[in-house]
């Protein structure tokens, strides 16, 4: 994860990165095509 050592150093941030550093690659991957999904706009769309 980039800015990790930086991260880890906030006390409240580093709570959050220990979560992160558990999750698996295949929930890592699925966390960011749901980001992706949310930046796009794409969130509550009726199709």
């Amino acid at each position: 994860m980039w800015h990790e050592t930086l991260i880890a150093k906030n006390a409240r941030m580093a709570l959050l990165l220990k979560n992160v550093l558990r999750m698996t690659d295949i929930q890592k991957q699925a966390m960011k095509l749901r980001a992706d999904v949310i930046r796009r706009g794409d969130v509550g769309v009726a199709q």
